[in-house]
């Protein structure tokens, strides 16, 4: 058995014992970092974090009418949030033509929370009210243009959860 004094005798078991704890070091500090992030998201927001839709490789963000970030699709205001009794609603630029009945569409929120709901229905309108809904239960609602970019009509996909 070599002894320590021995073992830091050797430059080169002596840089690699550096690097070694420079890298758990660095790894350590990521990880709560990213944790850190994360719970403070989840509490300061409470909120969705994003809608995905496996069959078409869909994965946007939420964004709510008072965020400044530009992308994803946003929650619109006095609607429901996913989940609770109504219809959440969502609109924005994203590309819902390949979305088919039957489809899943996963609102994952905070992280660790995901909502599955099932597509019911796909529909081109000339306009939506956010306020329609099938009846009672718990829907979401996907709006965007169409055709895509367009402005006249929009593409509508409405699921149910599961």
């Amino acid at each position: 058995m070599i002894s320590l004094t021995e073992f830091f005798q050797s430059p080169t078991r002596r840089i690699m014992f550096l690097l070694a704890g420079f890298i758990l070091v660095f790894l350590l500090i990521n990880a709560l970092g990213s944790k850190t992030v994360q719970t403070e998201l989840a509490s300061a927001t409470d909120s969705v974090d994003a809608i995905l839709i496996p069959s078409i490789g869909l994965n946007t963000p939420i964004v709510y009418l008072d965020s400044e970030d530009p992308h994803g699709i946003v929650h619109q205001k006095g609607s429901a949030m996913p989940g609770e009794e109504g219809n959440a609603h969502f609109s924005g630029s994203i590309n819902l033509p390949d979305v088919k009945l039957g489809d899943d569409v996963i609102v994952q929120r905070d992280a660790a929370v995901s909502l599955i709901f099932k597509v019911i229905d796909v529909k081109i309108v000339p306009s939506l009210d956010s306020s329609n809904n099938q009846g009672r239960g718990k829907f979401l609602t996907l709006e965007t243009s169409y055709p895509f970019g367009g402005t006249s009509m929009h593409y509508v996909v409405v699921a149910e959860l599961k």
